[in-house]
């Protein structure tokens, strides 16, 4: 897998297909059974497919990384015509071919990083979908649950690493100037007078602990963290 790819990240939940408990939702002990089940099945056959609007997507197991966690390839079936010289004129043929993107899961923390590639998926809302479809139909017969995708922003990743973290060292927060339209936001209005005053195309917010006894506190740092959603950060725990 190219260490560059870009992965879009969702979070997943497992919803009951009504308020009315069926037979099939009776049998579900643990709602992170039923994902664990499906992963246990494509351990022993290293691929699922299903037909999703006329077109098949399959699933193949490249390695299981932990117990939880599984590197996956997730692959589009497409039909492209091939034009052939024939005696009389072109002749034309369809071939079958399965343009993949890498999908990580972690079933613990109920998260699926998705490889952006516009060849394979040109828009977020196909993935989300297709990624949907494809496990429902997994997972709806089996126990009545919708299978449902929140993505997830750089915002909530950052705030979940700082919540996870006991000790915190260092964090960076790399931003952007504000174009000539500016923004909502407080830390809008700074970087632009920073643009302003040194005429520079990026700032870089640095907080640091020796003793990893950063206080990082979202009343104070929400703001800057919301602009760097269009940005970059780095934190060392």
């Amino acid at each position: 897998m190219n260490q560059n790819a870009n992965f879009l990240a969702f979070r997943y939940f497992l919803v009951p297909v009504s308020e009315q408990m069926t037979i099939n939702q009776l049998t579900v002990e643990e709602k992170g059974l039923m994902m664990k089940q499906i992963f246990t099945i494509l351990e022993q056959s290293n691929k699922l497919s299903h037909k999703i609007r006329e077109r098949k997507y399959i699933l193949y197991l490249k390695e299981k990384i932990t117990e939880e966690i599984y590197l996956c390839k997730f692959a589009k079936e497409i039909f492209r015509t091939k034009y052939n010289e024939g005696e009389h004129d072109i002749e034309s043929t369809q071939e079958q071919e399965f343009p993949y993107v890498y999908a990580i899961i972690n079933l613990r923390r109920q998260i699926i990083l998705i490889q952006s590639k516009s060849a394979v998926f040109r828009e977020l809302s196909t993935v989300k979908n297709i990624v949907e479809d494809w496990f429902y139909n997994e997972i709806g017969w089996r126990f009545d649950y919708i299978f449902k995708l929140d993505e997830i922003t750089n915002e909530h990743i950052f705030w979940d690493y700082i919540q996870e973290s006991e000790s915190i060292f260092e964090v960076d927060l790399r931003m952007k100037s504000p174009n000539l339209f500016g923004g909502r936001l407080e830390v809008s209005s700074l970087l632009k007078q920073i643009n302003f005053t040194f005429n520079n195309t990026e700032s870089t917010l640095k907080l640091k602990n020796e003793q990893g006894k950063l206080k990082i506190d979202k009343e104070n740092l929400d703001d800057a963290v919301k602009y760097i959603t269009g940005g970059w950060w780095r934190m060392e725990n």
